[in-house]
């Protein structure tokens, strides 16, 4: 998806919260756990993510099929909790970890199921594809002269493209 901000709001988040819009949006080339905001009227969407190790929080609506950025800044505690909880898996259910260290410690096994070595494989996420693609010069110069970024907005603006073909409607996730 493309993404697009108030030139003045940009310089006045970054003067206040001291992030940058064209660092915040990268939350989006990862997991992020959405919220719709209840601050105001108009849908906006609270989306939290990491950025280079750190939690960031990135308020946006939804206008002409592009995320328009509203704020970005530091994630709250509570969504730094929920992000680890819902994304990351860390969450806060009722397994007795003390009692499996302590099991582990006295060296005893599950009773049930093996693990057949043999038979394991590591299973990844989806990840990007590196490709070589011809783009017109002029294409990738504008892209390019748009900042450090222009891999990932070139792939919005396919992602975009795709999914309109697709006939699907932007929503949060877009």
């Amino acid at each position: 998806m493309v993404f697009e901000w108030d030139g003045s709001k940009r310089r006045m988040m970054l003067a206040q919260h001291r992030i940058d819009f064209e660092d915040a949006i990268r939350i989006f080339n990862g997991p992020v756990l959405e919220t719709r905001s209840r601050r105001t009227e108009e849908t906006r969407w609270v989306a939290v993510g990491i950025v280079d190790s750190r939690e960031i929080a990135v308020a946006y609506t939804i206008r002409n099929g592009r995320r328009r950025i509203i704020t970005a800044r530091r994630a709250r505690t509570s969504e730094r909790r929920d992000y680890h909880a819902y994304v990351v898996g860390e969450s806060k259910g009722k397994t007795d970890w003390e009692w499996l260290r302590q099991q582990d410690a006295a060296g005893v096994e599950p009773d049930e199921g093996e693990f057949d070595r043999s038979q394991a494989r590591v299973v990844m996420p989806p990840s990007k594809q590196a490709i070589s693609v011809r783009i017109d010069r002029d294409v990738l110069d504008f892209f390019k002269s748009q900042g450090r970024g222009y891999q990932t907005r070139i792939n919005a603006v396919l992602r975009s493209y795709m999914e309109a073909k697709r006939g699907q409607t932007a929503g949060p996730r877009g």
